[in-house]
């Protein structure tokens, strides 16, 4: 589960990244946000801290904001199916090297 302080973090990057500056939008872009996480949590394997801004965890995350603000996620996996990709094997190589650092230190 995401915390709402990131949640309010993510829901000021995507205002930003639509052009935004309005708040009546907001309880449908944090569902958006929210299903997005969960997305991309499920498929790629990536934690919270993997939404910092910067990170491709979040450019990917606002591109399905984006998609889904407009109604347009039929083709979303599709059209990202090499960031997708990419980040689920970074996620895991991650995982991998986290876990290495644990069983060497035991």
């Amino acid at each position: 589960m995401i915390s709402q302080a990131t949640i309010e973090n993510l829901l000021e990057q995507a205002k930003q990244e639509l052009q935004i500056d309005f708040d009546d939008d907001d309880l449908k872009i944090t569902s958006i946000i929210k299903n997005g996480c969960n997305e991309l949590i499920r498929i790629c394997g990536v934690c919270e801290s993997d939404f910092e801004a910067g990170n491709r965890a979040n450019a990917l995350l606002l591109a399905f904001v984006r998609r889904a603000y407009d109604g347009d996620l039929s083709n979303f996996r599709n059209d990202y199916k090499s960031e997708i990709m990419t980040l689920k094997t970074e996620s895991e190589v991650k995982r991998y090297e986290e876990s290495s650092a644990q069983t060497e230190s035991v």
